[in-house]
């Protein structure tokens, strides 16, 4: 296998701060652990890798340490260096190897490497016979060339700096260094003490172009220097910062590590980059906090449903503090409760929360007490109608669930779950039925409606529009309202809802298909939403638009398309009285989910292993 050849003489001569990702293709000759220092946490390792001509050392990162652990990187292997660059430690130039994958084991030493720094600096070739002790000395100017200047020193201009280091790619071992983040979130200033002394700090979360997520803290003199520079939402480039394991206690950010900004960090703003996000969220639905374990943080993207009036209690050490609780629903038609406190607890008031806004929470704890909920801390953030897709998915959702008259009262709240009970705190929505168990169990007829999920397979798909009974009807196209529209004599349709006519409507689905399981078939019910998705996507406005232009069979096609396949329903079910006033069950989908017959098999095989003697 080839080498990628005068790699390794190009890294040693190259600038300082540039990264690479070119995939070079190298040698490792030898692997070696190094000493922890004081108070350093976790293995280190060090290479000697080789392109066939020359050799250096190499600094493994954190995140590939598990390989040499595992054996996988081991003397002789051919490896890939798909993220790496090159930096000065402690006066020699050396290689930080950031990302790789072993492509090749056992090969013989190719070639008779020599050591980069003896061919460069004194044209005296070293064949390489182990790691050589190297005094320190000073670097020439030479090593250093290309390497961006520093904010400050002589030769800095704006616009000097052409490539940021990515968060993600920060390292202990990486002593200089530019990035180009974000401000996601600001703390206020806090006042400490101890027997060291006291002071102030604040912190600060930033966020890059490649999503990496840091932490920096500035104490003392430097939070008194940069605590108006750092705003909100704005972008910065900040170098000269100390890097150290973070402390996960206090941070929560997906990052071994985060930043202390010393009075002497560089730190200037500049102008919006778009390629920047303005947060990064990690999203879970309502129904999945119930696998969190208690006193782990999550995201949410949900619906404000109801909000309980400020009050104040009496902490420990005799504060007052204020808290508001708000109910949060969202599209696995769970309901959470949140407690808010604090500052955010006056905030977030019901002027503020009226009118059923979405909101998304970054890093909210979860505690289990009678059940599962949500609290803010200092670090969690309140974000009201983020200008996101997942937003606007969630608010038409919402819009239809209120248009088909559901109030969510009946929906399950995991905050008020009963441990006594089978199911109580496994999710009702969640339980596997059989269609035949419908009647079986008399679903429905209870006070409140009956969830389950349900294994079937589409049969049929109901539509008429030969007699004028399509799968859908005429809905008020004002932003959600989605009432039924009559149409006037002028071919205008009038909303009673909003009391307003419109010269055009929307069609909205509301379908009635036949599912069949092992043990039956039954008559369910899909609206737009559901309807759409196992339609293929298709909107009712597409199959109205074929019908009154005579393309009946194009639309025929889409049914018979969508037929026969098979989906995880899961179903509500409530009795309601006709208008011969007798009792009948209507069951109508609320999500459909194909399949995931890898998952479906497991399912089955933890059902069976209950019943294995």
């Amino acid at each position: 296998m080839s080498l990628s050849t005068g790699c390794v003489r190009r890294l040693y001569e190259g600038p300082t701060q540039e990264s690479h990702s070119d995939g070079a293709l190298v040698q490792v000759l030898e692997v070696k652990k190094i000493e922890p220092k004081a108070g350093q946490q976790g293995d280190r390792y060090r290479l000697v890798v080789s392109d066939g001509e020359c050799y250096m050392q190499a600094m493994v990162a954190n995140s590939l340490t598990s390989l040499i652990i595992n054996g996988e990187i081991t003397s002789g292997v051919i490896l890939r260096m798909n993220e790496y660059m090159c930096n000065e430690i402690n006066g020699r130039r050396v290689i930080i190897l950031l990302d790789g994958v072993v492509v090749q084991r056992g090969v013989e030493q190719i070639g008779n490497p020599q050591n980069v720094q003896q061919v460069v600096n004194t044209g005296v070739p070293q064949p390489f016979g182990g790691v050589k002790t190297e005094q320190k000395r000073n670097v020439p100017n030479f090593m250093n060339k290309g390497a961006s200047p520093s904010f400050g020193s002589p030769s800095y201009q704006p616009g000097a700096v052409t490539q940021y280091m990515p968060i993600a790619s920060l390292h202990p071992y990486v002593s200089r260094w530019t990035i180009k983040a974000r401000v996601t979130s600001k703390s206020d200033k806090r006042s400490w003490s101890n027997a060291r002394g006291d002071g102030t700090l604040f912190s600060v979360e930033l966020l890059d172009a490649q999503g990496g997520q840091i932490k920096a803290t500035m104490f003392k003199d430097a939070c008194e220097k940069f605590y108006d520079v750092f705003q909100e939402n704005q972008v910065y480039t900040i170098s000269k910062g100390q890097l150290k394991p973070a402390q996960k206690k206090f941070n929560r950010l997906p990052n071994e590590y985060e930043l202390t900004l010393n009075s002497d960090a560089e730190v200037t703003l500049v102008p919006d980059d778009s390629d920047i996000e303005t947060n990064r969220f990690d999203f879970v639905p309502i129904e999945a906090i119930q696998k969190v374990e208690p006193n782990e943080y999550v995201d949410l993207l949900a619906i404000v449903t109801q909000i309980s009036p400020i009050s104040q209690i009496v902490t420990k050490s005799n504060q007052q503090l204020s808290k508001r609780t708000i109910t949060l629903v969202d599209r696995s038609l769970c309901q959470v409760e949140v407690t808010l406190w604090g500052e955010q607890a006056q905030r977030w008031n019901e002027d503020e929360l009226r009118d059923h806004p979405i909101v998304a929470l970054k890093s909210c704890r979860v505690s289990d007490y009678g059940g599962r909920s949500l609290s803010s801390t200092f670090q969690s953030q309140l974000f009201l109608n983020p200008d996101r897709t997942e937003s606007h998915e969630l608010r038409a959702w919402f819009d239809q669930q209120m248009a088909q008259g559901n109030d969510f009262t009946n929906m399950q709240n995991i905050s008020k779950q009963s441990t006594g009970s089978a199911g109580a705190g496994s999710g009702v929505s969640n339980q596997r039925k059989f269609l035949s168990d419908i009647k079986d169990e008399g679903l429905g007829f209870k006070e409140k409606p009956d969830f389950f999920t349900c294994r079937a397979t589409i049969t049929f798909f109901k539509h008429d529009w030969e007699k004028g009974s399509p799968p859908w009807y005429m809905a008020c196209p004002s932003q959600g309202c989605n009432k039924k529209v009559t149409q006037e004599g002028d071919g205008s349709w009038r909303c009673d809802k909003c009391n307003r006519t419109y010269p055009d409507a929307s069609a909205r689905y509301i379908l009635s298909l036949m599912v069949c399981d092992a043990t039956g078939s039954t008559w369910l019910t899909a609206f737009n939403e559901a309807a759409q998705f196992m339609l293929d996507n298709t909107p009712a406005d597409a199959i109205n638009q074929y019908v009154q232009q005579g393309a009946k069979t194009q639309a025929e096609e889409i049914f018979k398309s969508a037929n026969f396949r098979e989906y995880l329903f899961k179903i509500r079910c409530k009795a309601e009285q006709t208008n011969d006033m007798e009792q009948r069950v209507r069951a109508h989908i609320l999500t459909a989910t194909p399949v995931n017959y890898v998952s479906e098999s497991q399912y089955l095989l933890d059902e069976i292993a209950k019943y294995d003697m």
